[in-house]
């Protein structure tokens, strides 16, 4: 089993982004020892909550920070932006780290309607369709547009031998489908759609199993709180809870980490804390592993993608080694 990660880049209040950016200098070089296999950065716009606004930037930072564990966008929101750009800038960083990037696309918004306006310059019924962005990023990256379209006449550089893997994030079958049709790669979000999960990774392994396709992976991205310790998890928890509060308030001012033990929680603000926890693993790493087991031994699946939202540097990094054993990552290592 692979283990990666998908890094939100949360800010801690009283931290600056600086500081948030050198925790994860420090997560990224932690689990690379540990052996895990990637590490992905999210992309968010108009949030006080995280210091994740330009994916392509920092993936450049964090492989020049390491030396073999893969590095990827979890993910850029295609919809806003120029395919051929895209394209461009993650060629650029497979040759300066080659055979290390993950080139992750989403349609996720990502941000609200103004920001996503403004990002855009256009309003969402004018974007070209997803599908279509996916294919013509597909190929610019490999120039392959056929000879009677105009794209075809782009020179995408720089020109390097082998361009970086597409993988779609989504969280529906119909995402997974998208990614077979297209040919890419495919990780799904269980922490947003937990229901769907089975569905999907059942469609996926079957399709594994028919099809000889050596280049197509696909993966399961899980949201994790886990301690061995049992009053850390319930502090981990609270922090949790206070996070899923904070980010969907229109109060933007207050730091991800300034909990209120004294808050009373509304029954609005409760219910999303309850789903936002049956769609979080949540116990001690043996627990954890339980879990995931009748998930992970149904579909044959070969790699998590580990989010952690709400917790400490220390205890984040308390978490990787943990689940690293209980997994037994030495036995994968890079």
């Amino acid at each position: 089993m692979k283990l990666s990660v998908l890094d939100t880049f949360n800010l801690r209040n009283g931290f600056s982004a600086k500081d948030a950016v050198d925790d994860s200098v420090k997560s990224i070089c932690h689990v690379e020892q540990l052996g895990y296999f990637r590490y992905w950065v999210s992309e968010h716009h108009n949030t006080s909550l995280t210091a994740s606004s330009a994916p392509e930037i920092l993936i450049g930072y964090l492989a020049s920070k390491t030396s073999k564990i893969r590095v990827g966008s979890g993910c850029i929101l295609l919809p806003y932006y120029s395919s051929l750009k895209v394209a461009e800038c993650f060629k650029q960083l497979e040759l300066l780290y080659p055979n290390r990037i993950d080139l992750g696309v989403g349609r996720a918004s990502g941000c609200d309607e103004l920001t996503s306006y403004f990002l855009s310059q256009s309003r969402n019924s004018e974007l070209a369709s997803y599908h279509e962005k996916i294919y013509d990023l597909k190929h610019f990256l490999d120039q392959t547009h056929i000879s009677e379209s105009v794209k075809s006449k782009i020179k995408v550089v720089p020109r390097i031998p082998k361009s970086p893997p597409i993988w779609i994030l989504g969280s529906s079958i119909n995402s997974a489908k998208l990614a077979l049709q297209l040919g890419v790669n495919f990780s799904y979000a269980h922490f947003l759609n937990p229901a769907s999960t089975g569905e999907v990774l059942t469609f996926l392994n079957n399709y594994s199993t028919n099809v000889s396709d050596q280049k197509f992976s696909y993966s399961l991205a899980i949201r994790i709180i886990c301690s061995d310790n049992k009053t850390q998890l319930r502090q981990m928890l609270h922090y949790f809870d206070w996070y899923i509060v904070r980010s969907g308030s229109k109060q933007k001012s207050d730091g991800l980490y300034r909990a209120n033990y004294n808050y009373r929680y509304n029954d609005r603000e409760k219910a999303e804390i309850h789903l936002a926890r049956e769609n979080t693993l949540i116990g001690a790493p043996h627990e954890i592993r339980l879990k995931l087991s009748s998930l992970v031994d149904f579909s044959k699946i070969t790699e998590l993608i580990i989010s952690m939202c709400v917790c400490s540097l220390d205890q984040k990094l308390s978490t990787y080694s943990l689940l690293a054993q209980e997994f037994n990552l030495k036995e994968n290592e890079l």
